[in-house]
């Protein structure tokens, strides 16, 4: 696995400064102690905010649109840097071997649902599981929703409804084989 200093270091030799390749080296050197990057995915969100972090440095020419997305960028890998961390920390802590990515957070507040349900001396493998269906299951039924008031909304405003977004009649079909524009009309449909 490589570490920080390692990922960037092709990074750092393609500057043509020496200054500032000793620079980058620095900010590679307290960005690695400060973030204590492990294992390839907290490595690459450690790398963009190294990256991030060099860009607004030496943001000559940059635009204000610019500067504000490599801030958002920073924020938002730190966050999740800072999540996995803290994944990892607890997995090690509570002993747990939990499949892909699951979050500990997810399995905690699965665990404590549990409890009050009174089931006890589940496998760890079976928790997973249970809680990457739970959690599919979940995320589908916010897409339902999320299609369901953009239809509503689309039907109020009489705004352009995109070709594959449910149509707002509330037939259930694709607006383009609906209501669309040049829609073909529809055969052997009960009504």
């Amino acid at each position: 696995m490589r570490t920080l200093t390692e990922y960037l270091e092709p990074a750092r030799l393609a500057i043509q400064d020496e200054t500032d390749q000793a620079l980058y080296a620095h900010l590679i050197a307290r960005s690695e102690r400060d973030l204590h990057p492990e294992g390839m995915l907290e490595v690459m969100f450690a790398a963009f905010i190294v990256r991030a972090l060099w860009r607004l440095d030496r943001r000559t020419e940059s635009s204000e649109i610019d500067i504000t997305r490599t801030e958002n960028g920073i924020r938002r890998n730190t966050a999740e840097l800072r999540r996995l961390q803290t994944d990892r920390h607890l997995k090690a802590e509570l002993n747990l071997d939990l499949p892909g990515l699951i979050s500990v957070k997810d399995v905690l507040k699965w665990a404590k649902h549990e409890k009050s349900q009174k089931r006890k001396n589940e496998p760890i493998q079976d928790i997973g599981k249970t809680i990457e269906t739970t959690l599919h299951g979940q995320i589908e039924e916010e897409e339902q929703q999320e299609l369901a008031e953009f239809a509503k909304r689309a039907q109020k405003k009489g705004a352009c409804v995109p070709r594959n977004a449910p149509c707002p009649c509330g037939s259930g079909q694709k607006h383009k084989r609906c209501c669309g524009k040049d829609a073909p009309p529809v055969y052997g449909l009960a009504a």
